[in-house]
């Protein structure tokens, strides 16, 4: 469920954290001028910490995939100590594991989980399903008028102001057996999560928080905008068949129809994806249910 964090610390621990023996810290210099970074940073297995003359204090990375790396779990295709280092965080991170990982942080690095000020969190779901995963993505439009862009491969983001859609083939990325899904929002701001009481890592381990971050989860999901590519085509009459050429093609909902006129056909995708295919956006709902009814209430 939660992956990346990233969060200040109080100044109070600013001088408890450069003398922490679990921490090397480093100091940035410029070759070329020999000038003294006022930034120190040191890693704490996949977490970075970071602490400025000024008393400022930032730690981030993903939490995932620190419990991974403390409890020796890695990814298929991860060989090396390189490779097993950058974590992994294919499998599914349950509500006891997120309880675990920031606890153990917390007292590694002699901090208080409540004198925290969260300022970026990723919340989503792994999810193993019986599609292929590239229909999936290659059927993604836009999610509330945000076009889906795909830089890197295997990977589709939908950028909002507020918070990020992100939706990727974790299967690929690690090598993984099954089709895996990952989807998930990446708060690059906290207003939306404020507005529902989280603030600090505390709220992260709040079953009452996690409850509001899967209910905007959730919601984005139903909000994105498919194309369906398990419709079958061959029951389709002919003036649908015409429609779903159109309509499988992302240039006609992006640029080629202006986004006021787009309501009927909307509406028709909708009514061709209920009755002549597998409605993969549903099905995707009911795990995601079950994914998060399992975490949740997972004791290991």
């Amino acid at each position: 469920m939660i992956d990346f964090v990233k969060f200040r610390l109080s100044s109070d621990y600013y001088d408890d954290l450069l003398q922490n023996q679990n921490l090397e810290f480093r100091v940035v210099v410029t070759t070329s001028t020999g000038e003294i970074s006022s930034k120190q940073y040191a890693k704490f297995y996949n977490m970075k910490v970071e602490i400025w003359n000024t008393r400022r204090i930032i730690i981030s990375g993903s939490i995932h995939k620190y419990f991974n790396l403390i409890t020796n779990r890695f990814a298929p295709n991860q060989l090396s100590d390189s490779d097993k280092s950058k974590g992994f965080n294919g499998n599914q991170f349950s509500y006891s594991n997120i309880c675990f990982s920031l606890s153990h942080l917390s007292i590694s690095l002699s901090f208080d989980l409540s004198d925290t000020f969260l300022e970026n969190v990723e919340f989503g779901f792994n999810l193993k399903h019986n599609f292929y995963t590239t229909y999936i993505l290659n059927g993604l439009i836009r999610h509330i008028g945000k076009p889906f862009t795909n830089n890197v491969p295997n990977y589709f983001q939908a950028e909002h102001s507020q918070y990020f859609v992100k939706i990727y083939d974790k299967a690929k990325q690690y090598e993984l057996e099954n089709e895996i899904l990952r989807f998930e929002l990446k708060f690059v701001k906290m207003e939306k999560l404020n507005q529902r009481g989280i603030f600090c890592c505390k709220d992260l381990i709040d079953k009452s928080k996690i409850e509001e971050l899967k209910k905007i989860t959730f919601k984005a999901w139903n909000d994105v905008f498919i194309y369906d590519y398990t419709i079958d085509e061959n029951k389709l009459n002919k003036n649908d068949r015409m429609r779903v050429l159109k309509y499988k093609n992302k240039d006609f909902w992006n640029y080629e129809l202006k986004f006021n006129q787009q309501h009927r056909d909307k509406i028709r995708l909708k009514q061709i994806i209920s009755e002549f295919s597998l409605n993969i956006q549903l099905e995707i709902t009911k795990l995601m249910e079950k994914n998060y009814l399992n975490l949740i209430s997972c004791v290991a």
